[in-house]
C-alpha cells in the first residue's frame, strides 16, 4: 500500500508518518506533501492507495485538491478543527481525526479502511459513487452525517422516513420518529436526493417512498398523504403536483 501524507507542519507530518508505518508495517509511506499546490501536481501524475490529509495548509484548504484534481483513493482527514466534518463526509472520507492524533484513533481509521477494502457495504457505496462520478452519471447522496450530542451519527437513506422543514431549520425524521438537525434546506436536498426514492410533497416535507402509507382526496384536486411515522405538519399536495406524485408512486 502506497500512503501519501498531506501535512505542512514538519513535526506533525513526521509523527503521522511514524505512526502509520508502525500500524501498517508493509506500507510505503512517502515524505509528507506540504501544500495544496504540490498535492495537485502529484495527483495529476498518479494516485496513492491512501491519502492522510490535513485540512488547513499554508496555501489553503486541502478540499481545494478535490476541485482541481481527480482523487480516486480513500482519504482520512486529520485536523485540529471539527467544523469541517460535514464537508469531509461529502468528499467520501474514510474517517475524520482530530489532532492530536492518537495511535488508537489512527488504528480505528485503518480498521475502517480495511473493511472498505475487503468489500464491506461502505466500500461498495464509496467506489460506486466514484464510478458514477467518473462516468458522468448523477451521484445522489445516500448517507447523511448528522450531529448528535458530542459526536456524529451516520443516517443512510433507507433509514429516513422524511425530511421536515420547520422555519429556519431542517430535520431528518427517521423511521422510528427520531429527529436529526441537518445543514441543508429542502431546496438543496431536492438536488441531492434520488428522485425515484424521494418526493417533495410541499414546502415543508420531502418523503421517502416507503413512508407513504395512504393517499386521500383532499378537495380541489389536492391530496392528503398519510406518512409513517406521521409528520408534524400536514402532508398536503397541491393540485399542480398531484399528478406528478401519482406517477412517482406508480413508477
Amino acid at each position: 500500500m502506497n500512503v501519501w501524507i498531506l501535512e505542512d507542519e514538519e513535526l506533525a507530518g513526521k509523527k503521522l508518518a511514524l505512526l502509520t508505518q508502525k500500524l501498517l508495517p508493509e506500507a510505503v509511506v512517502a515524505d509528507p506533501i506540504e501544500s495544496v499546490s504540490e498535492a495537485i501536481e502529484k495527483f495529476q501524475k498518479g494516485q496513492p492507495d491512501l491519502l492522510l490529509a490535513d485540512i488547513h495548509l499554508s496555501d489553503g484548504l486541502s478540499f481545494e485538491l478535490f476541485d482541481s484534481a481527480q482523487v480516486n483513493c480513500p482519504v482520512i482527514f486529520t485536523t485540529a478543527f471539527d467544523q469541517y466534518a460535514l464537508k469531509a463526509f461529502d468528499l467520501m472520507s474514510v474517517d475524520y481525526l482530530l489532532k492530536p492524533i492518537s495511535e488508537e484513533n489512527l488504528q480505528r481509521a485503518f480498521n475502517k479502511l480495511e473493511r472498505f477494502r475487503s468489500g464491506a457495504n461502505e466500500a461498495r457505496e464509496l467506489f460506486g459513487i466514484l464510478k458514477k462520478l467518473q462516468s458522468g452519471e448523477t451521484a445522489y447522496q445516500e448517507r447523511f452525517l448528522v450531529p448528535e450530542g458530542q459526536h456524529f451519527t451516520l443516517i443512510k437513506q433507507d433509514e429516513i422516513a422524511h425530511f421536515l422543514g420547520d422555519g429556519k431549520f431542517t430535520f431528518i425524521i427517521d423511521k422510528q420518529g427520531k429527529e436529526y438537525l441537518i445543514d441543508y434546506n429542502l431546496s438543496q436536498l431536492e438536488e441531492k436526493l434520488n428522485p425515484k426514492i424521494f418526493f417533495r410533497l410541499n414546502r415543508a416535507i420531502i418523503t421517502h417512498i416507503d413512508s407513504v402509507s395512504k393517499v386521500h382526496p383532499y378537495g380541489q384536486s389536492r391530496l392528503l398523504v398519510d406518512l409513517v411515522p406521521a409528520s408534524k405538519k400536514e402532508a398536503i399536495i397541491s393540485a399542480d403536483k398531484s399528478r406528478a406524485f401519482k406517477e412517482w408512486l406508480g413508477n
